[in-house]
């Protein structure tokens, strides 16, 4: 027994490993079998919910990945800002732009021009609250008209009348919400 030939059979599945060993002849002709089992592991699902235990992994990997790409993008447009004399470069100078309002800096900028600070504090504001670019390959949402009901073309001034107003109002329906909410709070009994 000390050096026999043998023949070593495997079945590999998906949750489990299935052994024998056989012992040969000089032939190499099965002579017996030695000894066979199998290994089972667990199929990798919680028990009460069924779902793959990796999905919890891969959700929380997913939104680190999303932080990070969003901090990042941040952290490139404001040096690229600061690069183009757009931001200061001194940090308390940043830090009282960064409490201007870009909504309104944006409805000051339909009437006159704006500093080249403010005009960053407003591109800023831009890159942050952007969405994302779907993947979808549908294009149906991607064609804005200029035509208005009639079929007429707007002209750029009108575009910018209707833009102003439209800005102008949802300003004043945010600062109108704040000032119920701040009256709200001090409302006297």
């Amino acid at each position: 027994m000390d050096n026999f030939k043998w023949r070593l059979g495997l079945d590999l599945g998906t949750n489990s490993i299935g052994w024998s060993v056989f012992s040969l002849d000089n032939d190499n002709e099965i002579l017996d079998l030695v000894d066979l089992g199998v290994r089972i592991f667990s199929d990798g699902r919680d028990s009460k919910t069924n779902e793959p235990l990796s999905v919890s992994r891969r959700i929380a990997r997913g939104q680190r990945k999303s932080i990070y790409r969003r901090k990042l993008r941040r952290k490139q447009t404001f040096r690229l800002l600061q690069s183009q004399g757009l931001f200061p470069k001194d940090k308390t100078e940043c830090m009282e732009l960064k409490l201007l309002n870009p909504y309104e800096l944006r409805i000051k900028a339909l009437d006159e021009k704006l500093t080249p600070f403010e005009l960053g504090r407003v591109l800023f504001n831009l890159s942050v609250k952007r969405g994302f670019k779907s993947n979808r390959k549908d294009g149906t949402r991607e064609e804005v008209s200029e035509k208005n009901n009639n079929g007429e073309i707007k002209s750029q001034s009108d575009m910018q009348i209707h833009l102003e107003k439209a800005i102008k109002s949802s300003l004043w329906q945010i600062q109108k919400y704040q000032r119920r909410k701040l009256n709200d709070r001090f409302r006297i009994v």
